[in-house]
């Protein structure tokens, strides 16, 4: 999935049903500086969250959450 060229900020929300003992990752890239806050929501409470940043270039980070 891709976001476009979107202004920002932006939030983009994926919805998802993973069973017992699988797993989500979100990963994420963008050129351009400052932070990006990657969170993971299971049944309306956050499980995962992560902000990385980079204040001068590429911006790049992943999130992944195992459900048992």
């Amino acid at each position: 999935m891709t976001s476009g060229n979107k202004p920002l900020p932006f939030t983009v929300t994926v919805t998802r049903t993973i069973d017992y003992g699988g797993s989500f990752l979100l990963g994420v890239i963008t050129d351009n500086p400052g932070k990006i806050r990657l969170q993971i929501f299971a049944d309306g409470k956050e499980v995962k969250k992560e902000e990385p940043s980079n204040s001068s270039g590429i911006v790049q980070g992943s999130i992944v959450h195992s459900f048992q």
